[in-house]
């Protein structure tokens, strides 16, 4: 009787804690939701720090970085300059050295990256993809099952502005972004979710062909004049 007195309690136990932790789980994901969801679209600049699994510095870099809902983001890096725009359809990756833009659908681009909760409209469908641990002013956040290169994002806030994120990829290397100079999006500021292609650029369309009675086909490596 004794051994099944403490059987039970240790499973009494092992259920309470399993149900604690699924509620520390939602309340974490409850938490971010209300930042997201009371953060407005900003632009700010950031100091990168990539490390490899040793916890190494390989390279720092900067650049600019801007959010905005629905889907709308904008990635301004230095050196090596490159530049990534979403106008909440397409994805647009330009590499002005090589000449060359790869233009993507968002929801291919999106449903792979934890980023997706900072831009999406806040639908419950697309959180629950998402584990979410909170550690005092900062979320971490991983996929329930992994699509991409990204293992977890954390998240890192001040009141309800983001002043840092980390990345951390499936090569085990991490990299620390640092931001600062936050504004809030304004009108002149929409332009740079908007893409306009380079003469000379070579250009790649990944996204898909919806079905049309014309069968237009999309630009496939095929350069601006």
């Amino acid at each position: 009787m004794k051994k099944i007195v403490t059987l039970g309690c240790i499973l009494l136990s092992f259920c309470s804690d399993a149900a604690d932790k699924k509620k520390s789980i939602e309340s974490a994901s409850d938490s971010l939701r209300q930042k997201v969801s009371r953060q407005e679209g900003f632009i700010a600049d950031f100091q990168q720090q990539v490390f490899d699994e040793k916890n190494k510095l390989l390279l720092t870099n900067t650049g600019q970085v801007a959010f905005d809902k629905p889907n709308k983001f904008y990635w301004h890096t230095v050196k090596p300059e490159s530049l990534i725009v979403s106008d909440s359809k397409s994805v647009y990756v330009y590499d002005p050295e090589l000449e060359h833009v790869n233009i993507l659908s968002i929801d291919a681009s999106l449903a792979s990256t934890p980023f997706a909760l900072l831009i999406k409209h806040n639908h419950l469908k697309v959180w629950n993809d998402y584990l979410v641990k909170k550690d005092k002013n900062c979320y971490q956040v991983q996929p329930q099952k992994m699509k991409g290169n990204l293992e977890r994002l954390d998240l890192c806030f001040e009141a309800h502005k983001l002043v840092s994120f980390t990345t951390y990829d499936v090569q085990k290397s991490h990299s620390v972004f640092k931001l600062s100079k936050h504004k809030k999006i304004r009108s002149k500021d929409k332009n740079l979710f908007y893409f306009t292609i380079p003469k000379g650029t070579q250009i790649s369309d990944e996204r898909k062909q919806a079905p049309s009675k014309n069968k237009t086909p999309l630009i496939q490596d095929k350069k601006v004049k």
